[in-house]
């Protein structure tokens, strides 16, 4: 089986794009592999690059170049994959996550924007403090105005 067919069993939407003679593989904007001189490199570069996002339960990964990898709770941190990888609807590949307190990501994660955790993030894990908890809702039928 070609990498091309490997690359679209995983995900159908992507597409090779040519600009100036260059090849790269994509998916809408987000790039998948290195740039290469041919369609059959981008192709083994993009199936390359997809087998590395592919995480396992227990593998442990930091959150790197999206939004929620800037919130001081939640970017800073590692996190413990829940389950396998696996296509989700919109045909992104992505797990659930949990860190070390049993705190649940909400929802799925795309592995795109995860990286796997470094030796010295990993041992800092177990060190590594709860999120803290949502702010509980106030009982204004309780307070007392003087």
């Amino acid at each position: 089986m070609s990498y091309k067919a490997q690359c679209l069993a995983i995900n159908p939407k992507l597409k090779a794009e040519k600009n100036n003679n260059n090849w790269q593989i994509k998916y809408y904007q987000s790039e998948f592999g290195r740039i290469c001189s041919s369609a059959a490199q981008a192709w083994e570069s993009a199936y390359k690059h997809l087998q590395s996002i592919m995480y396992k339960k227990d593998d442990l990964v930091v959150m790197d170049n999206c939004m929620e990898a800037g919130c001081p709770t939640k970017g800073k941190r590692i996190w413990r994959c829940r389950t396998d990888h696996f296509t989700a609807c919109s045909g992104d590949i992505a797990v659930f996550l949990e860190d070390n307190h049993g705190y649940n990501y909400s929802g799925y994660f795309l592995t795109y924007f995860l990286r796997p955790a470094s030796e010295e993030e990993i041992k800092a894990f177990e060190g590594q403090s709860p999120i803290p908890p949502k702010a509980e809702k106030l009982n204004l039928s309780s307070l007392s105005l003087l």
